[in-house]
């Protein structure tokens, strides 16, 4: 994880840069750019430490895309949790779960892993690949232990457990 931190900082200090070259910069990214996206965190302060304006423009995230196609309401309790992250986490199984990051067999398994620290093996979960992605959306109930073995596991890949 420190590797993607320090990716996240060098990304910001490029686009710093550029923009101190060129006066105008827009940096987009898919969804809501303050959800789960580090990239534009360290931006907003890298920006805010050398004194340059700059604009948020809000959009639909992919936890909005998940709480859509799994009839959620947040007002309810909700966490999302970065599954880089899940080691350092509490569960809390008086609200539902969303954790993020969940793109390969290995993060899926180190998820499970803590996951069983808090649930049964076969309880169930929602696994969702590519939320809000018409052509592509998955979404199944599938029981903690079958995690890892999805097959269609990647970078679009999220867990919801429900409350």
């Amino acid at each position: 994880s420190d590797s993607f931190d320090e990716v996240y900082e060098n990304i910001a200090k490029d686009i710093v840069s550029k923009y101190l070259d060129t006066k105008e910069m827009i940096y987009a990214v898919p969804g809501h750019p303050l959800v789960a996206e580090k990239s534009v965190f360290n931006l907003i302060n890298l920006c805010e430490e050398k004194g340059i304006e700059y604009t948020i423009l809000p959009a639909v995230s992919f936890i909005d895309a998940m709480m859509d196609v799994l009839k959620i309401d947040p007002i309810e309790g909700l966490k999302g949790i970065d599954a880089f992250d899940m080691k350092n986490q509490i569960l809390d199984k008086r609200i539902g779960t969303i954790i993020t990051q969940v793109y390969n067999p290995l993060i899926a398994s180190e998820v499970k892993l803590k996951l069983l620290e808090y649930y049964n093996d076969d309880t169930e979960i929602y696994y969702v690949r590519a939320a809000g992605i018409v052509s592509e959306e998955s979404i199944r109930k599938i029981p903690i232990y079958e995690l890892d073995m999805q097959d269609d596991i990647d970078y679009l890949t999220s867990i919801y457990i429900p409350k």
